[in-house]
């Protein structure tokens, strides 16, 4: 059974991998269609139940910083050509290490 029932509220809530395979599953489709609103949509969401660094593994990194803070590029570019890919970057190798236990 992928979902769980709080006997105390009666709330229904995934578990961890299954929360990460449903945002991985989501972020895809929705790089796909390159809609600015969806993606952070998503992105918003997700980072209310898991801890997901955006910048995981980016080719920006500049030991913490972002390189492209200094770039006249916008924040919604930004999100979408760089942040997006690390986060469903991230979350795969949360569910890989989730595989592996």
């Amino acid at each position: 059974m992928s979902r769980y029932t709080n006997l105390v509220t009666g709330k229904k809530f995934m578990t961890e991998q299954n929360a990460l395979r449903h945002y991985i599953s989501k972020a895809k489709k929705a790089r796909k269609r390159n809609n600015y609103s969806e993606m952070w949509k998503i992105y918003s969401e997700a980072t209310e139940i898991i801890d997901v660094d955006y910048c995981y593994k980016c080719s920006q990194d500049d030991f913490g910083y972002c390189g492209l803070r200094k770039d006249k590029i916008s924040n919604e570019e930004r999100f979408m050509k760089y942040c997006f890919d690390g986060f469903i970057r991230d979350m795969e190798y949360m569910l890989n290490n989730l595989r592996g236990e």
